[in-house]
């Protein structure tokens, strides 16, 4: 596991070092809140599932090891310089309509899932839909899909796990489709909106 951190952070870092120092020289430090119009896209948020591991990685990527978490129920912003702000979504689903406002200043997003829960695989498929059909990620550079707790026994390969929330994301976008098309009670008139797809 960490292994897999460390690597992840040397990718990661690396690109959003070379972008924050310019972001930061244009945008000032100066935090906005949510509910202004324009809000910076300078952060890197974590979001998944419960008890995907987010919080740990967070704290792993602050340098910050050993750390016993539970299930988060409020958002944790940390700003630690010269990294970009680390923003650390909790995955409860009842949050899902305020933490996904936090999606407005990411510049990337971690999308954590939990690769040795198999059964739970369906479930973070279908947030991560959602996160990819939201408004809020236009301009977003980049989704980066990370599976934790890959050292324990039962854990999914990358490769298990991306063909998973594929076939689900693939599921709901044709869902999707077909409701735009012939409409809830056929009769051809969409539904859903599903242009940000």
């Amino acid at each position: 596991m960490v292994l897999i951190v460390t690597v992840l952070s040397i990718m990661f870092l690396t690109a959003l070092l070379t972008s924050s120092r310019s972001s930061s020289s244009s945008s000032g430090t100066s935090s906005r809140s949510l509910a202004s119009k324009r809000v910076p896209r300078d952060a890197v948020v974590l979001f998944g599932p419960c008890s995907s591991g987010k919080t740990v990685l967070l704290h792993s990527l602050l340098g910050i090891d050993n750390l016993t978490t539970i299930t988060s129920m409020a958002v944790t912003e940390k700003v630690s310089p010269p990294l970009p702000p680390l923003i650390d979504c909790p995955g409860h689903p009842r949050l899902l309509a305020t933490t996904s406002l936090y999606l407005r200043r990411a510049k990337t997003i971690l999308f954590i899932v939990d690769s040795s829960a198999a059964k739970a695989l369906p479930a973070a498929g279908s947030m991560l839909y959602k996160v990819l059909t939201s408004p809020h990620i236009e301009g977003c550079s980049s989704i980066l899909v990370v599976c934790s707790k890959s050292d324990l026994p039962l854990s999914k390969s990358p490769l298990r796990v991306r063909s998973a929330l594929t076939s689900t994301v693939d599921s709901l976008r044709i869902s999707a489709s077909t409701t735009e098309v012939t409409g809830v009670l056929g009769d051809n008139q969409g539904t859903n909106d599903i242009k940000s797809e």
